[in-house]
């Protein structure tokens, strides 16, 4: 064929080692693609973004635009390797070339649709969630309502100390931390409009798990008894010369325990599993250092009354505030001290 007789998909890139003359993509090239694609796909940071912008809205609309917007941000460091412009019409144009494909080859073909199945789970969060492995049942053709809070059907949790090797697990809380963020920004966006997403992940201590466990961070997860897909999940930091200073703490001169997070996926909230990573917890440090429970501290942003409500019940009370200033918004945070064993507490919120 004469090159007066290629042709090629607008957004892609002419003459291109990974396309056809005739615009498809070449089978090998493609694999390679969806490879790259759904190794930057699987990283803590992108689930974390993306799960943030999904929780931070209820418009199905604003979440699918959150999605491609995340997305592209992967895809426009991707695409050009491999045939196609880093743009929206890029995107478009790889998979008008990989619908096109010549693949006599059907296992490299059933290998391909695998991929594109399992790319769909991996950018988008409610899949993810959902307890469902990826499958064309769960590919996203049309907008589905987001699960409401409450609304997962499982028999039962169980709570499992996070180690490095829980790859499937740390994914998983990259969601949970995700959907903090995400949460945070929904109630403070009338208020601090121009505070941007990402902009929640350092004041929420919202940071690789796989580096906070190098430091020694203690983390316990909640995972699902029938799937292992962990819904939820609870961090501390155990201080032995008192209280850090890096959130301006210095009220302490023992040890002391600080729990950074606890997260949980509003579908599997109200069914006490916030309680039992606070149990477990408990009972993990009471074993291990003991000394450091007798003064337990946690902070919640000031317009978290429910959070706040929730902590309370667990023991703790308010002793100081602090401000941090996200893109120069002062937003309170409240630091709480455990005053009591808590072990009376009725759960009706986790």
């Amino acid at each position: 064929m004469e090159s007066s007789e290629c042709f090629f998909f607008p957004g892609s890139i002419p003459h291109h080692q990974c396309l056809e003359r005739w615009g498809g993509m070449k089978p090998t090239w493609c694999v390679r693609l969806q490879e790259e694609l759904m190794e930057e796909y699987s990283k803590e940071e992108f689930q974390m973004k993306l799960s943030a912008g999904w929780h931070a809205t209820d418009e199905t609309v604003e979440k699918h635009a959150w999605r491609q917007k995340v997305c592209l941000e992967v895809q426009s460091q991707v695409l050009p390797k491999y045939g196609f412009y880093g743009t929206r019409q890029g995107v478009w144009a790889s998979g008008k070339a990989c619908s096109i494909m010549h693949c006599p080859d059907q296992d490299r073909l059933n290998e391909i649709n695998n991929n594109y199945c399992f790319m769909n789970w991996l950018t988008n969060p409610d899949d993810v969630e959902s307890d469902r492995p990826h499958g064309f049942e769960t590919s996203n053709y049309a907008f589905r309502p987001s699960p409401k809070e409450g609304d997962a059907h499982v028999n039962g949790y169980r709570i499992v100390v996070t180690q490095p090797e829980h790859d499937m697990a740390i994914f998983d809380i990259a969601h949970c931390q995700g959907a903090l963020a995400g949460a945070h920004q929904s109630t403070y966006s009338s208020l601090y409009p121009q505070i941007e997403l990402p902009q929640w992940f350092g004041p929420l201590g919202c940071k690789s798990i796989r580096e906070a466990l190098d430091r020694g961070v203690l983390i316990l997860h909640a995972e699902v008894a029938e799937t292992g897909r962990a819904v939820g999940y609870i961090s501390c930091t155990c201080l032995f010369g008192g209280a850090s200073k890096s959130n301006g703490d210095e009220d302490a001169s023992g040890p002391l325990v600080n729990i950074n997070n606890i997260v949980v996926l509003k579908q599997h909230r109200g069914k006490g599993v916030g309680k039992m990573l606070y149990d477990e917890l408990m009972e993990h440090l009471h074993e291990a250092c003991p000394s450091v429970c007798n003064d337990m501290r946690i902070c919640v942003a000031a317009r978290n009354d429910r959070a706040k409500d929730w902590y309370e019940r667990l023991g703790f009370v308010e002793y100081d505030r602090w401000t941090v200033f996200p893109n120069g918004c002062p937003v309170e945070f409240i630091r709480m001290q455990r005053s009591m064993d808590g072990d009376d507490f009725d759960d009706i919120f986790a």
